[in-house]
């Protein structure tokens, strides 16, 4: 009976590794899966297509939560400034968004009604520079303090309330009070 066993689990082996030999030459032969690339839409939805690039006729999909589905019929804005259009989920239309130049900063003068003025206004500015300097010394000067205080208080010794008391100390101590009492 055990020579039995012993030739069954050389055929089981010799099967196994002839089964592992055939999917290893499979998948060595097999060609290789296509590739996939996403596109961030303004809004934030990512969106995917087949290849390196968004392609007229490629399929357009939608990742979300519920898995990968067509995207919806529409325009949809990408944030590298690519307007795709899909009908049905197939990209018919890709445009490049026209940017608008930025609006240039409007230039702010002020206009003073003399030198006096400011002259003033200097003044003021300097004065309001020195305060901060001094206000930020003190805030230093007030950690210090604090700093040398927290380091010389000593740690307390003893609990400030006296022993903690709870049920089971009380309930002990009232067990060894009815021993002492029974043993007179």
């Amino acid at each position: 009976m055990r020579m039995d066993i012993k030739i069954e689990l050389s055929e089981m082996k010799s099967g196994l590794s002839a089964f592992m030999a055939e999917v290893r030459q499979r998948f060595e032969s097999a060609e290789p899966a296509m590739k996939f690339a996403e596109l961030t839409l303004v809004d934030g939805t990512i969106v995917s297509f087949e290849g390196e690039e968004a392609s007229v006729g490629a399929a357009l999909n939608v990742v979300g939560l519920e898995g990968v589905v067509p995207a919806p019929d529409g325009t949809h804005e990408t944030t590298e400034g690519l307007l795709i259009t899909t009908v049905d989920g197939i990209i018919t239309n890709i445009e490049t968004k026209e940017m608008e130049a930025p609006e240039a900063e409007e230039e702010v003068i002020v206009e003073f009604a003399s030198k006096e003025e400011f002259a003033a206004l200097n003044d003021r500015i300097a004065k309001l520079e020195e305060m901060l300097v001094n206000l930020g010394s003190k805030v230093e000067d007030t950690f210090s303090v604090f700093e040398k205080f927290a380091s010389q208080t000593p740690e307390p010794v003893a609990k400030p309330f006296g022993p903690v008391k709870t049920e089971k100390n009380e309930a002990l101590k009232g067990f060894a009070s009815a021993l002492k009492n029974n043993k007179k």
